[in-house]
């Protein structure tokens, strides 16, 4: 069975599954991915942000009154962040 959600969308109240709200931010994965091409390979920034989106499904709360973009984009923004952050610090240790 499926896991659905209440989510704050535009505004509006509505049940979705992971499965719809990745359908319906991937544009928003493309673009935050976009926005750190160069600094890693882009299918690895994608499955992270796609990590960041799971995250923010999982624990978003609907009685705080935000909106799902506005979680959603915050996890996926630091997902990639502290990707960048690990990654960077493997990187140091071999040089």
């Amino acid at each position: 069975m499926r896991k659905e959600k209440l989510l704050k969308i535009e505004g509006e109240y509505v049940v979705m599954t992971f499965e719809q709200v990745f359908d319906k931010y991937k544009n928003m994965l493309y673009k935050v991915c976009n926005r750190w091409k160069g600094t890693a390979e882009y299918n690895d920034l994608f499955q992270v942000a796609s990590i960041g989106l799971y995250k923010a499904f999982n624990s978003y709360d609907l009685t705080k009154g935000i909106e799902f973009s506005t979680v959603a984009f915050t996890y996926i923004k630091n997902e990639i962040r502290s990707f960048y952050r690990e990654a960077k610090n493997i990187l140091d240790i071999f040089h």
